[in-house]
């Protein structure tokens, strides 16, 4: 099986992008990147700005500069149909460059599968200071492809919790057949290119 990294769509200038964390969930963001549900002690309202220095189009997967995963209630439901993987779902709201808040729903897609798959001597990374179970930076990454559970088509990596690994299958049937915008895919050569 051949995987892809998500990643936000830099191309599109229209695209609105959230660059900011939302106050209700300062104190508890670090939770987003583990295993565990965020039920008891997600806010009931959650409501995230749209970048004034950005596009205003939303679309089905909300660029951002956090590291989450901001999904249309269409990519919530493919996701929940196809992906085959623990998701939850917390309803989240967007306020708009002018104050006012988007009527579509919004959902931040909290994906409980974290696979360790990354093979640390075939890649070429950097460690987080912070965090040194983690990696800060990635100029090229390999995966233990015979670790990967059969039937999973989309995880996240252990070593670097931000980045969702999906499945070629999948992929393809998110960005082609179902047409979601927001996001794209990168294979694994070409991911990091930007960093050797």
């Amino acid at each position: 099986m051949e995987y892809y990294v998500l990643v936000n769509d830099d191309d599109d200038e229209g695209l609105a992008w959230i660059r900011t964390r939302p106050d209700e969930i300062i104190e508890h963001a670090y939770l987003i990147e583990e295993e565990k549900s965020l039920v008891n002690w997600w806010p009931d309202e959650v409501v995230y700005d749209i970048s004034p220095d950005r596009g205003i189009r939303v679309a089905d997967y909300i660029p951002n500069l956090l590291g989450q995963h901001i999904v249309s209630e269409k990519l919530k439901q493919l996701l929940e149909a196809e992906a085959g993987a623990s998701f939850d779902f917390y309803p989240v709201k967007l306020r708009n460059q002018k104050g006012r808040i988007v009527k579509n729903h919004y959902y931040l897609a909290h994906l409980r599968l974290i696979v360790s798959v990354m093979d640390r001597d075939k890649s070429d990374f950097d460690i987080d200071h912070i965090c040194p179970s983690e990696v800060a930076t990635i100029r090229r990454l390999v995966l233990k492809e015979d670790d990967i559970p059969d039937d999973c088509r989309v995880f996240v990596l252990k070593e670097k919790p931000s980045i969702w690994l999906m499945r070629d299958d999948f992929a393809k049937e998110i960005f082609i057949d179902q047409d979601c915008v927001g996001l794209q895919f990168v294979s694994l050569e070409n991911y990091g290119a930007m960093w050797r």
